[in-house]
Order: C-alpha cells, then structure tokens, then sequence
C-alpha cells in the first residue's frame, strides 16, 4: 500500500487537509533547531 500525503481531519463542521510530508519536515526542522542547525524546510512554521 503506498503512504498517503495527506489526511484528512474533521473538526465539527470543517474539514483539514494535513500535508503530511510537511508535518514531516517541520518535526526535522524542530529536532534540528534543538541541536543549533538553520531551517532548511520549504514549508511554513
């Protein structure tokens, strides 16, 4: 089974497309700042 880029998540009545690979680069990003490395993500904070 390939692994999805997005899910989907519904809060009451409005629904969230989560890019997971951004969620992804954001936690590396986190881990990285962490250790003192500079942001390299393309994604927003």
């Amino acid at each position: 089974m390939e692994n999805p880029k997005t899910k989907l998540v519904e809060e009451g009545n409005t629904i969230y497309e989560i890019d997971l690979e951004c969620i992804k680069k954001k936690e590396n990003r986190e881990k990285r700042s962490e250790k003192g490395e500079k942001n390299k993500s393309g994604c927003r904070k």
